[in-house]
């Protein structure tokens, strides 16, 4: 099972690197496993790809800090790694449905996209 641990390891590794400029190429290196075996067992485990799950999880980070923590959005997407405010404002709508301005201002209740966390268990033999 040691490609379960490896995608709960990539899955760590992007949570506690969600503010760093990252990608599923950087994950591999970091885990040390091959970039498309990762991408491939990674969205066969968890349904999304390696920068899907990073773009969902800075998204639900963002939601926090721009409602919890007042930040602006232009903190908010550079501290996410947004090329541009503008880039920013069209995922988190995209995600949303609504401009993150918007949305600090309205507070509205939205789908969160809480970190995975894998437990496998393997049970049963021939006896």
């Amino acid at each position: 099972m040691n490609w379960v641990h490896k995608i709960q390891q990539a899955i760590d590794y992007i949570e506690c690197n969600l503010e760093n400029k990252i990608n599923a190429e950087k994950v591999a290196q970091a885990i040390m496993y091959s970039p498309i075996p990762l991408q491939y067992l990674f969205n066969a485990m968890t349904g999304y790809s390696v920068d899907e799950y990073i773009r969902f999880r800075r998204l639900d980070c963002a939601v926090i800090d721009l409602v919890d923590r007042n930040l602006s959005v232009t903190e908010t997407a550079f501290k996410y790694h947004y090329e541009t405010v503008e880039a920013f404002s069209k995922a988190f709508k995209r995600e949303y449905d609504v401009s993150p301005s918007k949305f600090t201002k309205t507070h509205l209740c939205y789908r969160k996209f809480a970190p995975i966390k894998i437990d496998f268990n393997l049970t049963g033999d021939m006896t």
